[in-house]
């Protein structure tokens, strides 16, 4: 026995088929576009706007120091010059500029009575009259700055060697290094060296291997390097209070541990120990008061985190800055709604396309009912996925709108995030099964029962639970596949307007309470 047509006729097969073959080339490539062309243009159009200027530069947190109350670090761009940023913790507000220095890669360094800046090309001065540029003289590889009394002096490596320099009346002069430094620092680059000058002791720091050494100069002659700590990263030496301190980047087992130790007569003591993550020393700041310290990280681009370290603990965390002119998960999300929007406006084409060529009518042997409309089948398809994954999908976006990549260092964050995927992922998977079985067993599912709907066998009988789990599994890894436009254009081809699940499975889909014997 031949099928009876699905069509009102022949020439409406040929209307309706053509129509929604370019309906469907029309759609996919305007969801193309919309999902990974437009994100990519937009953010190109947005580049040249100044907010850009972030990340197409680099915040040199581990160069910038304290002064005044506020936090200062250079950030250097690919012209050669450098703006310098300010903090003001008491505020919390966002990053401010303090002043435009025409060279690159700079050290800060804070004095009484002003914040010096030292290149190896030049160095200036920010004091409570503007900047003043001091000198031009390339000064070649040097080391991190120090206060040597009131002046600026650094380590420096010329042809003689490794050499101290000290800036007196606006020009670095050369000191003699102590006598009886040992041998190793001489063939040591600057870089890898730090001094301090601590009244009228010089003390150099050096990592020999994987731990960090100290020798001082009122030392007694023939003295050796003096172990610190050991460290896996970075490190950096700093002065508090009249105290030398050093602080470590390290890996104990599994867990990154960020320490700072300091020096008292001939022993070192821990001052601070805390899980760290990925926190660089270097960008450990000072502040008043025992065991005070801020350390700055930067996620994005322009965007940074803030610790504020009171006692040996973290007492307070925020951000300030900003890597985007707009939140990064509302402007990708824009990008990825467009598709479906695209899809839903084809799914109404074909609505009305067969509403004009197709037959309404599904007959079987003892029955028949009205298909149901693509239309009812995709709101039905919304209210279920809404249900389903909404609860996952609504936590994480609240989630991710207050979090960046430096979240995943804090343990907190991580079990946060698992616990959220943990708990939307479990709700997602019962209520997958529940819907399978009620569509089994009665062909509704909350979004069809609010769309009118049901799926039955092709025998419009309840299809049971196996069937309605092969649909529904073949609805998730294929019909709704880029944007649910796979499962929308199979089901506009077929006869019984079946998808992929339902051609497997044997179900059709038809309007709810309208099942009645053949007329």
């Amino acid at each position: 026995m031949t099928e009876e047509s699905a069509y009102l006729s022949d020439r409406d097969r040929s209307i309706y088929q053509r129509n929604v073959a370019l309906a469907a080339v029309a759609a996919f490539i305007a969801a193309f576009i919309a999902q990974f062309v437009l994100p990519f243009a937009a953010m190109f159009l947005i580049i040249p706007f100044p907010w850009s200027r972030d990340a197409t530069t680099h915040s040199y947190l581990e160069c910038g120091a304290t002064w005044e109350g506020r936090i200062y670090w250079p950030k250097s761009g690919s012209d050669g010059t450098t703006t310098l940023l300010r903090f003001d913790p008491a505020k919390e507000g966002d990053p401010e500029i303090a002043a435009e220095v025409p060279f690159s890669r700079c050290w800060l360094l804070a004095a009484q009575d002003c914040l010096w800046i030292i290149s190896a090309m030049g160095t200036a001065r920010l004091a409570s009259g503007g900047l003043e540029q001091i000198d031009t003289a390339g000064l070649g590889e040097i080391s991190r700055p120090f206060l040597w009394g009131v002046s600026p002096a650094i380590l420096v490596r010329d042809w003689e060697g490794l050499r101290l320099r000290r800036l007196l009346h606006n020009a670095w002069t050369v000191e003699p290094l102590p006598a009886s430094l040992p041998e190793i620092l001489t063939r040591t680059s600057p870089t890898d060296v730090q001094a301090l000058a601590i009244g009228s002791e010089l003390w150099i720091f050096l990592q020999r291997e994987s731990v960090v050494c100290s020798w001082r100069s009122t030392s007694p002659p023939g003295s050796d390097w003096q172990s610190v700590s050991g460290t896996s990263g970075d490190w950096r030496a700093f002065e508090k209070e009249s105290r030398p301190l050093v602080a470590t980047w390290s890996r104990v087992g599994s867990t990154e541990r960020l320490a700072v130790y300091e020096g008292s007569g001939d022993s070192w003591m821990t001052v601070l120990d805390l899980p760290a993550g990925s926190w660089d020393p270097n960008t450990l700041f000072t502040w008043p008061g025992p065991g005070a310290f801020w350390q700055v990280s930067e996620s994005f681009p322009g965007a940074y985190r803030i610790r504020e370290i009171r006692s040996g603990r973290v007492e307070r965390t925020f951000k300030v800055g900003h890597a985007f002119p707009f939140a990064p998960q509302k402007f990708f999300g824009t990008f990825m709604i467009l598709p479906l929007v695209i899809a839903g406006l084809l799914a109404v084409f074909i609505w009305g396309q067969a509403r004009r060529h197709r037959k309404a009518i599904y007959r079987v042997k003892g029955a028949e009912a009205p298909f149901a409309s693509i239309l009812r089948r995709a709101i039905a398809s919304f209210v279920d996925g809404i249900v389903m994954g909404g609860p996952l999908m609504a936590a994480s976006m609240l989630w991710m709108s207050n979090m960046d990549f430096l979240e995943f260092e804090e343990p907190r964050q991580l079990i946060r995030f698992f616990a959220i995927a943990l708990i939307g992922g479990a709700w997602s998977l019962v209520a997958a099964v529940v819907f399978t079985w009620t569509e089994g067993r009665w062909g509704v599912t909350p979004g069809r029962w609010l769309a009118g709907i049901r799926v039955m066998g092709v025998d419009l009988r309840p299809c049971g639970f196996g069937r309605a789990f092969i649909r529904r599994i073949l609805g998730i890894f294929v019909d709704f596949q880029f944007n649910g436009m796979v499962g929308i254009l199979v089901l506009a081809f077929t006869e019984r307007f079946q998808r992929l699940g339902d051609l497997v499975a044997k179900t059709v889909v038809v309007r709810a309470g309208t099942l009645a014997p053949p007329g």
